[in-house]
């Protein structure tokens, strides 16, 4: 169990998550230019999601890890849509649900936001938005979302039980040392 586990490697881990975060979080600056970056770069890496949590709780860390790579994939795709960035996207929202459930408040946060942006932007959302493909691309994203965290929580469907464990965790709040929320 996780008892057995050795602290060098589990903080190594997180290590190379934040630090990758803060890599990651350079590809933003085709969209947002670079002084946002670097100012974005320079308070992440001071902030308490890289100082505090990961010294306590791994899986805070890599939800950090996999959302800042999620948000690269929504700019690329809203700046060039396709079907590869949808399934990033997707691939991305799967890891962070695996990794923790509380990520279903970001999802629904920027759900909430997007729908905001939208109806602020309404007149300027580019033609190439159409309703028919806009559904089909989300659809992508939701498949890639749901195969990924099927796959994890299943441990690769060697127990499928763990598909049910997932959904009836975003209700039940039980925690035990060690799975905390």
């Amino acid at each position: 169990g996780f008892r057995d586990m050795e602290i060098v490697p589990l903080r190594a881990a997180l290590w190379m998550t934040g630090i990758a975060t803060l890599v990651v979080m350079l590809f933003l600056k085709s969209f947002v230019g670079h002084a946002a970056v670097v100012t974005s770069v320079g308070l992440a890496g001071f902030s308490s999601y890289l100082t505090y949590y990961g010294n306590y709780v791994i899986h805070e860390t890599l939800l950090g890890f996999f959302a800042v790579t999620l948000l690269v994939f929504l700019f690329a795709f809203v700046s060039c849509p396709s079907k590869l960035k949808m399934v990033g996207i997707g691939v991305m929202a799967g890891l962070m649900f695996s990794s923790k459930i509380t990520s279903l408040i970001l999802f629904v946060s920027w759900f909430i936001g997007a729908m905001g942006v939208g109806l602020w932007c309404e007149r300027s959302w580019p033609s190439r938005f159409k309703w028919k493909q806009w559904c089909s691309w989300f659809l992508v994203g939701i498949v890639s979302a749901f195969l990924v965290s099927t796959l994890l929580y299943t441990d690769f469907l060697k127990h499928p039980s763990g598909l049910w464990d997932a959904i009836r965790s975003i209700w039940l709040y039980e925690t035990e040392i060690g799975h905390e929320k």
